[in-house]
């Protein structure tokens, strides 16, 4: 299969810890350039980037601060037909809108932006100015490539539980003070909704939103939101209930407080069995009751830095393929920004029910 050419933009710690493994290991996409707005921070990239022995030593660096290789010479290559972007999510949509006139394609780490409106309005400029000229765009989240997600799903979707009846999503995670994500300064004070319930909630979001039929999506939200540590502004718990598109309904609890943290789970129960998925440190493990009081059936399934190469290597058969293949179509339909968009509404939505106490759609 050919290569595709590819520049990473965003010198932070996901881009060096994630994107830059993960690029290492794909058949498809080709590091050509990586770049920060400081010759400082995309100096240490770039030694990231040399840890790899798959990389090619002629990776070019760019930054806003030395002439000729800014940001804009890095975008009028033509051999760089992607760029992914690992930027903290107030910026983000500019340098989105700026590749697009570029003519690349974009790979972009989730949200989708910081807020629904901005989403929106950001999808409709692609559909409408981008997309018809064959240009992609597709939100860097991997839930719905892990490999025990698609197994939930292909379960419940060959009606193996019967018909869904309820489901919870439950995480209980922390942040603790000092740690790399709460020191990143964007982070501290951060200038959109939610905090880390919206930077880390939406993959919560997505997994289920992956895993529920497509009869049964999530449409509206009454929820409760509180702050326990300050530092963890705006908000660091939200809890609540779901109502669906069909007779189903949920519950979910989402925390980044809780120094005893515990696994991250999902479970779904229908009229002839359940199934129950749990993150347990670096274990993935799938449990069915199938039948309903049937013997258990367990299968566990490794994930590797949260299953972002599975990601990517579907993003380079998407982009190698062209936005009219199937494995464009196929990456839209987990992770297209109207997908994502679902996500963002999630958050959105129980934040906002948070604050008016009442029940609150999904647009």
């Amino acid at each position: 299969m050919s290569q595709h050419g590819v520049a990473v933009l965003g010198a932070g710690i996901f881009a060096r810890e994630a994107h830059l493994p993960a690029l290492a290991k794909t058949t498809t996409l080709t590091l050509k350039a990586v770049y920060s707005r400081s010759s400082k921070s995309v100096q240490a990239l770039l030694e990231a980037v040399k840890t790899h022995d798959e990389f090619s030593s002629s990776v070019e660096a760019y930054s806003d601060d030395v002439e000729g290789k800014k940001l804009d010479d890095l975008l009028k290559r033509e051999d760089i037909k992607t760029v992914i972007l690992s930027l903290p999510i107030p910026i983000q949509p500019s340098v989105i809108e700026k590749a697009w006139k570029a003519g690349k394609n974009v790979v972009s780490e989730k949200p989708v932006a910081k807020d629904v409106k901005e989403s929106k309005r950001l999808i409709d400029l692609w559909e409408k100015e981008y997309k018809p000229k064959g240009i992609n765009w597709i939100i860097a989240e991997q839930y719905p490539y892990a490999e025990a997600y698609i197994q939930v799903k292909k379960l419940i979707a060959d009606g193996k539980i019967g018909e869904l009846r309820n489901f919870e999503l439950r995480s209980f995670g922390f942040v603790p003070e000092g740690s790399k994500y709460a020191e990143t300064e964007w982070r501290k004070v951060p200038d959109y909704q939610g905090g880390f319930l919206l930077d880390g909630g939406v993959h919560f979001a997505a997994g289920l939103r992956y895993m529920l039929p497509p009869t049964s999506q999530v449409t509206s939200v009454l929820a409760s939101s509180t702050l326990i540590h300050p530092r963890l502004l705006p908000f660091d718990t939200l809890t609540g209930s779901l109502k669906t598109s069909s007779s189903a309904v949920g519950t979910f609890f989402i925390t980044h407080a809780t120094e005893s943290r515990g696994p991250q789970t999902y479970s779904f129960r229908g009229s002839k069995g359940s199934i129950d998925l749990g993150i347990f440190d670096h274990k993935v493990v799938v449990s069915g009751i199938i039948p309903m009081g049937g013997k258990p059936e367990t299968e566990e399934f490794s994930h590797e830095v949260r299953w972002i190469p599975a990601e990517f290597e579907a993003f380079g058969h998407a982009l190698v393929g062209g936005i009219d293949s199937d494995a464009a179509k196929d990456v839209d339909s987990r992770t297209g920004p109207r997908a994502c968009l679902r996500d963002v509404q999630f958050i959105e939505n129980a934040l906002l029910s948070g604050e008016k106490g009442s029940w609150i759609n999904l647009d």
